[in-house]
């Protein structure tokens, strides 16, 4: 009754009762999600909890439909928790640090609260995340089919495409953004025979008109950990004509920090074969993941578990010994603070006294770690073996 999983649910309902021409029709949704909800509850008026998520969702969980409940959401949970053990394995393959160091740097990762949070409400973030992990990992392998293939599960948040497309686009990654672009276009004609040939703009629709609900039970700006979080906590109340104009000025400077990084960091980042630590490529990936989240039009409190990616290729750094000792510390108090700032996103009443730290944090790491790649010219570090266990 209280987890976004019921949107998911509504979907595979709405695909099983062979009205999935009508997916992303709101009165269609309603009907559906009081057939879900019936053993406990009705809707009250308009209100809805949609399913506004891409329908490959709804599709995959559609078998599950007729399932108990409990069985339903635990599988879906199972697949989270597998989700986010690949994640890690994955970042750390790519960033090698001796075994201790890795354990130690899960242990954060996997209680981090917006990822617990995330597994309450039956959500997809830690798809998401193997979706940024694999991509950044297989790209650093020279695996481009499989970073393509891989961002098949970032567009899952589609929110946070276009940072990572314009990150790609600037290395000139041009094999995995035509299979990327091929693989999500063959899946889209795919699934029309289901959801009929205008399932794209009907999905486009729903995006417009639910984009200016303020509602603290379904959508609401004031709680998004994000740069139009930022800037409604401000002005909301007061001067709400200059909400939009602050985000917007704001995911403009984001970006273009990013491409001013990418720009600084050009020569250092021609260095071939691969590495296993190069800085040049590492941190314009780390500071790209937080772009990603603070430009993001839509972004719940659970969807800072993607906030893990950048995270492990600081902390691999932090205790790589590539850095220098107060640098190391800096970032560890920075890694520290981002993970203690988040029980308030639970315990407060009040979002302004949690999305303001949130995001200034966020944009004082994007800074900080631009300034990282322009000014401090590390060396390439030659591939190192892995630690032995003794």
């Amino acid at each position: 009754r209280i987890t976004d999983f019921v949107s998911t649910l509504t979907g595979a309902e709405i695909i099983r009762g062979g009205d999935g021409s009508l997916l992303y029709d709101l009165d269609t949704q309603r009907a559906a999600q009081n057939s879900v909800l019936a053993p406990y509850s009705t809707l009250i008026g308009n209100k809805i909890l949609p399913y506004n998520h891409l329908p490959f969702e709804a599709l995959f969980i559609t078998p599950l439909v007729g399932f108990p409940y409990p069985i339903a959401f635990g599988l879906w949970t199972l697949l989270a928790g597998l989700a986010i053990g690949l994640s890690l394995g994955l970042m750390d393959g790519a960033l090698p640090v001796s075994r201790p160091a890795g354990w130690v740097m899960s242990l954060p990762a996997i209680s981090y609260l917006p990822f617990v949070r995330s597994l309450m409400l039956g959500q997809n973030s830690a798809l998401v995340l193997l979706g940024l992990c694999g991509t950044y990992a297989a790209l650093k392998r020279g695996q481009w089919g499989w970073a393509g293939a891989a961002m098949l599960l970032v567009a899952l948040k589609p929110q946070i495409l276009p940072v990572v497309l314009l990150l790609l686009l600037l290395q000139r990654h041009w094999k995995t953004l035509f299979l990327f672009a091929g693989l999500l276009v063959g899946l889209s004609v795919a699934v029309m025979p289901v959801l009929g040939v205008g399932w794209p703009a009907q999905y486009a629709k729903l995006l417009l008109g639910v984009a200016g609900w303020s509602d603290p039970d379904t959508i609401s700006p004031a709680i998004m950990h994000n740069w139009r979080g930022f800037a409604t906590n401000l002005f909301g109340a007061s001067s709400p004509g200059l909400v939009t104009t602050l985000y917007v000025a704001l995911s403009l400077a984001s970006v273009g920090l990013l491409a001013w990084a990418w720009v600084r960091s050009r020569p250092q980042a021609q260095a071939t074969p691969l590495p296993a630590y190069q800085p040049s490529r590492d941190l314009l990936w780390a500071l790209a993941g937080i772009v990603a989240v603070l430009t993001s039009p839509h972004l719940n409190p659970h969807d800072l578990t993607l906030l893990i990616f950048p995270a492990w290729i600081i902390g691999a750094y932090t205790v790589s010994g590539v850095w220098g000792e107060g640098t190391s510390r800096l970032w560890l108090l920075i890694l520290w603070a981002g993970y203690a700032l988040m029980p308030l996103t639970l315990y407060l009443a009040n979002p302004t006294l949690s999305v303001l730290p949130s995001v200034t944090l966020m944009a004082v790491a994007a800074v900080l770690l631009a300034r990282q790649m322009a000014f401090v010219r590390l060396p390439a570090v030659a591939p190192l073996p892995r630690p032995s266990e003794g």
